[in-house]
């Protein structure tokens, strides 16, 4: 099977996150998948500040999904900035809220996300 790429990654995102789709492509056609990975946290954040945070896992699954298929450097940008990004979903989520998002995120983002918590206490 072969691995998606950046653009392929993007252009996935596009379809399933249809708001935001020209902002996706835009960013993808300048090769800017950084761009597109805060794009997609930008989303998720704006949703969460509507009370739409009931969308949130299933957007959350739908990106663990391309990491999963994605190559090296999808998966360390999504690592990196979507995965870093659900520390601040936390905060901004109620405990029961969180708890929502947090049983349905997908296995790998839960094992990556307490690792960079683990590792940022570490350091202070």
């Amino acid at each position: 099977m072969n691995k998606l790429n950046y653009l392929k990654a993007s252009h996935r995102m596009a379809g399933h996150f249809k708001e935001i789709s020209g902002e996706i492509i835009s960013l993808a056609q300048h090769r800017n998948f950084a761009g597109v990975v805060q794009a997609l946290v930008n989303y998720l954040k704006s949703l969460q500040s509507i009370g739409q945070e009931a969308k949130l896992p299933r957007y959350i699954c739908y990106v663990g999904k391309i990491y999963n298929r994605g190559n090296g450097y999808v998966r360390y940008m999504i690592e990196n900035l979507f995965v870093r990004a659900l520390g601040s979903l936390e905060r901004r989520s109620s405990s029961t809220g969180w708890q929502a998002i947090a049983k349905r995120m997908p296995k790998t983002f839960t094992e990556i996300y307490l690792k960079q918590i683990n590792e940022s206490t570490l350091h202070y």
